[in-house]
């Protein structure tokens, strides 16, 4: 009966041990500053210098691995540096998502104008098929992202009185053609402000003076 009765118990004990067994945690940080966390933690670490390299390898003595942390070597630190660059943040004005786009792709058409231009000044005899115009292809990857109207405004801002875009019989692309007897000297025309946008941009700038006016009325009459 004792004999049995250790039996059992060790196959008890073996099931608790399987049931919780716990498996190693790879640490990339300094072995000082996780001595108080690793104290009051169940889980077998295994603690790694910042800087090495790991990966999820299991450790032929701790088991598979589960899960890494990484702590800073001084907490307090790093919260005062990420305050400062929260508050440093906080003091910049909020931009304009869709301005920020606008102005990437008029950045977008006059640089295309622009080389578009100077193909144009490259050549000294006419290079189209036929030999009675100049031409240049225009950039695929302009044309990748432009739109109908990003095309229009590119041959808006390109100085030519005879310009055309065509396709060219045998080639593949869009091409801006002009007559030989064209003047190529010219650079590209800037293109005009849009009314629209410009009364935006007036009204903008008015609006914080008239709400500055009616707080001001408000703080007098209080």
């Amino acid at each position: 009966m004792k004999t049995i009765g250790k039996k059992c118990a060790v196959l008890l004990l073996a099931a608790v041990m399987l049931a919780t067994t716990v498996f190693c945690t790879e640490v990339p940080v300094s072995a000082l500053t996780l001595k108080a966390t690793i104290a009051n933690s169940r889980v077998t670490t295994k603690i790694q210098e910042a800087g090495r390299y790991f990966d999820g390898t299991p450790d032929t003595q701790l088991g598979k691995f589960e899960r890494f942390e990484a702590v800073p070597n001084d907490p307090d630190a790093l919260q005062s540096l990420l305050q400062e660059e929260r508050r440093s943040r906080e003091q910049l004005s909020p931009g304009d998502f869709k301005a920020h786009i606008a102005a990437l792709r008029d950045g977008l058409i006059e640089t295309e104008a622009r080389r578009i231009v100077r193909e144009m000044k490259r050549h000294y005899e006419p290079n189209s098929p036929n030999k009675t115009h100049f031409m240049a292809e225009l950039s695929p990857a302009f044309m990748r992202l432009a739109a109908t109207k990003d095309t229009d405004r590119l041959f808006s801002m390109l100085p030519y009185k005879t310009l055309s875009f065509s396709k060219i019989e045998g080639r593949h692309g869009t091409y801006a053609l002009i007559d030989k007897g064209e003047n190529r000297d010219r650079e590209i025309r800037k293109p005009r402000p849009s009314i629209r946008a410009q009364l935006k941009a007036d009204k903008a700038k008015t609006a914080p003076k008239k709400a500055a006016a009616k707080t001001k009325n408000h703080d007098m009459e209080v």
